[in-house]
């Protein structure tokens, strides 16, 4: 719930667009962190890399933030997954498609 009340407070202009996907991405970021902490920080690791344009590193960091989450959502029944997992492969793939579509 804490993804989405986060990304109802911000009010979305175009040239706001990476603020808005920074404010989301901290908030996934924060709510994986009680869950697991090695997929938040490769997550956490992959939102800063593509804050700071580092295109190899984002898309490395996204890869492995994606991986940590596909094992979740692929484990066992889906309803007995936390959404906060889906909310971060979502933002994981985000990532990955910022940083292979901005490579100069």
């Amino acid at each position: 719930k804490m993804v989405y009340s986060a990304s109802r407070r911000v009010k979305p202009r175009k040239e706001d667009a990476s603020t808005l996907d920074a404010v989301v991405l901290e908030a996934v970021v924060a709510e994986l962190d009680a869950t697991d902490r090695a997929a938040a920080g490769a997550l956490g690791r992959a939102s800063d890399a593509v804050g700071a344009a580092d295109w190899r590193a984002a898309a490395e960091h996204s890869a492995v933030a994606q991986e940590l989450a596909w094992k979740v959502l692929h484990t066992g029944h889906w309803t007995e997954v936390a959404p906060v997992w889906r909310a971060a492969y979502a933002a994981a793939c985000h990532c990955a498609a910022v940083a292979c579509t901005s490579v100069d």
